[in-house]
């Protein structure tokens, strides 16, 4: 009987295969379509960070994400509104559904958000804000509501401060439900100024989570990824899991990264594939390519993503997966 080891190695080289004949967990991002654009051209602009849900019941396609402006000493300034929409024409197009603003929450920023709907029918948001104001100081609370457009941020419970695990920021989470736990991945500043390796949380009831330490560290020291390994989307793949993550070499690059690939067999713990370089970028401006969420609606595969336009600008994309290699999504996928 193999043991996990030998396993991990098998799973990785069928990744390295796919990635080698260009299949997924690889997609061409300058052959997908832009869902939205940021507000004006030029650097520091984005739209994106998205989380994607594909709701059955309703058929609808349900996503949360961040726009941002420069930093300019104006008041919206950096990421000044977390928006939930929905999509009745199967993800290409969005209509806002509710939305809060960093002056409403009295934060500096506001970054990924994570949507899900949970076993129980109601609907949960993971928010991540700055907290104190401009202290590189970042938080995650939880939102829950019958429906996406009855939010209440005056609602918003806590649910891990960087004081909680003695780190200097939490921020970015991306959840999963896999059996009876609710897994929470954080990208987790262990000093203001790095590194960010991505930690694990764990959970039975979606609010109390258990902090399980490092689940993806950075790369080696002079790497692309040597800063900031951020992991933010799970798929099956082979009898495991494909993780991308989001990578950046120094401070300087963070804010700009670019997405690697690694895998795992149990969640818990994750291997690097993509070592040498990033396994998908922009051709434009800083090559940025962050924050994708692949997610299965109505049978398909697609991929949203943070992509650089020629301007230095972020807008947000979408790209259907050609998945041979993806199982039928889990429960962990889960909405």
């Amino acid at each position: 009987m193999q043991d996990q080891s030998s396993k991990l190695d098998v799973l990785a080289a069928s990744v390295e295969a796919a990635i080698a004949r260009g299949s997924f967990p690889l997609f061409d991002p300058q052959a997908g379509e832009t869902v939205l654009a940021p507000d004006t051209p030029g650097a520091g602009c984005w739209v994106g960070a998205p989380s994607v849900v594909y709701d059955a019941l309703s058929r609808r396609v349900l996503m949360s994400y961040r726009r941002r402006r420069p930093r300019d000493g104006s008041v919206d300034e950096r990421g000044y509104v977390g928006i939930v929409a929905q999509s009745t024409d199967g993800g290409r197009s969005f209509t806002e559904l509710w939305h809060v603003t960093k002056q409403q929450i009295g934060t500096s920023s506001l970054e990924r958000f994570c949507l899900r709907r949970s076993p129980a029918g109601d609907w949960l948001l993971y928010t991540s804000w700055e907290d104190p104001p401009s202290s590189d100081h970042w938080r995650i609370d939880l939102l829950r509501a019958p429906e996406p457009e009855r939010f209440d941020i005056s609602t918003a419970q806590p649910v891990i401060a960087p004081a909680d695990v003695g780190v200097a920021a939490v921020k970015d989470p991306y959840v999963i439900s896999h059996g009876t736990q609710m897994l929470m991945y954080v990208s987790t500043f262990l000093r203001q100024h790095g590194p960010a390796p991505t930690s694990l949380a764990s959970s039975r009831n979606s609010l109390r989570y258990n902090w399980r330490g490092e689940a993806l560290a950075v790369g080696s020291s002079g790497g692309w990824d040597a800063y900031q390994a951020r992991l933010g989307c799970v798929v099956p793949f082979g009898g495991g899991f494909v993780g991308y993550y989001d990578g950046a070499s120094s401070e300087a690059a963070d804010t700009e990264e670019c997405c690697g690939i690694a895998c795992s067999l149990d969640l818990t713990s994750w291997l690097r594939i993509s070592v040498q370089a990033p396994a998908l970028v922009s051709p434009h401006a800083t090559g940025s390519l962050r924050y994708v969420d692949v997610v299965n609606i109505a049978g398909s595969w697609w991929a949203y993503y943070e992509y650089s336009r020629a301007d230095g600008s972020h807008e947000l994309r979408r790209n259907e997966v050609q998945a041979g290699n993806l199982s039928p999504p889990p429960s962990a996928s889960m909405t």
